[in-house]
């Protein structure tokens, strides 16, 4: 049986009907899609959560402190979770011969849904500078979650996979592209929602490669899920927040009490709030 399905490869090379790459995609195993890196783009500027932990005890206990430099590593090492906006970029090859094309990428919420903002303690983390890569944004608590493009049409948003204007992603042999992705609570470019929600999700590919249509999914380094929360309705709910040290004017971030916090926000709204 298997040397037949050779023998009638060979024939189909030697006819024309397959091209030698076609064969090899034919026969090769797993994914079409190789994900090469998933990078926590930090830079962008969003704060971040240490959640408060299980039965109510301190984030960061024993008087510790964030590194001067946040790190994607001391923040999954700590659980943190991004804070209103949440930038990645993930950056992805073909293993096939011939081009793999991408028609859908969207967000998979864990357990369907998003759940109430956690406390925690609170961190700033200002932005260092955007990445100049389109990005697709996902809108992770709504109620149909969809990557969109943004456009320079009015500041409006419009869908980069369907609808008129649909597009699609080839991958070409030996060729990298990078998907930034820019997940957001509420309407990107707009403030984050006041009252979370928490939302987890991992990101699904849809892809045709050698004539059908296939799925993958990505998760963030560790095999973790993306995650996302809005801030607290009432910002003195927070065990602590670190305020950043370059906005203070200091070498180390500042551990402000949540309640202090609150009132240095509402003094000077809508300016960022001044340093104790």
């Amino acid at each position: 049986m298997t040397a037949a399905y050779f023998q009638d490869t060979l024939r189909a090379v030697g006819e024309g009907w397959l091209t030698p790459g076609e064969v090899a995609d034919s026969v090769s195993a797993g994914e079409a899609i190789r994900v090469v890196d998933v990078y926590h783009d930090l830079d962008a500027g969003n704060d971040v959560l240490v959640p408060a932990r299980k039965g109510g005890g301190d984030a960061l206990p024993g008087g510790a402190a964030p590194p001067d430099s946040l790190t994607d590593e001391w923040l999954a090492a700590h659980g943190a979770i991004d804070v209103g906006t949440s930038r990645w970029e993930i950056t992805v090859e073909t293993r096939r011969n011939e081009d793999v094309e991408i028609v859908d990428v969207r967000p998979v919420m864990a357990g369907g849904r998003c759940g109430p903002a956690p406390s925690g303690a609170l961190i700033e983390n200002p932005s260092a500078g955007a990445g100049d890569k389109i990005a697709l944004f996902l809108v992770v608590d709504g109620p149909r979650p969809r990557p969109v493009f943004q456009r320079n049409e009015d500041g409006r948003l419009s869908p980069f996979f369907v609808g008129p204007k649909a597009q699609r992603l080839t991958l070409e042999k030996g060729k990298k592209e990078t998907l930034a992705i820019v997940a957001t609570i509420g309407r990107p470019g707009r403030p984050a929602s006041k009252e979370g929600p928490y939302c987890q999700w991992s990101v699904q590919v849809d892809y045709i490669a050698g004539g059908g249509r296939h799925q993958m999914s990505i998760r963030a380094p560790g095999n973790r899920l993306f995650a996302l929360t809005g801030r607290l309705a009432d910002v003195a709910r927070y065990q602590a927040v670190f305020m950043d040290g370059l906005n203070c004017q200091r070498q180390h971030y500042t551990k402000v009490p949540a309640a202090k916090y609150a009132k240095l926000l509402k003094e000077s709204a809508p300016a960022p709030p001044k340093c104790p």
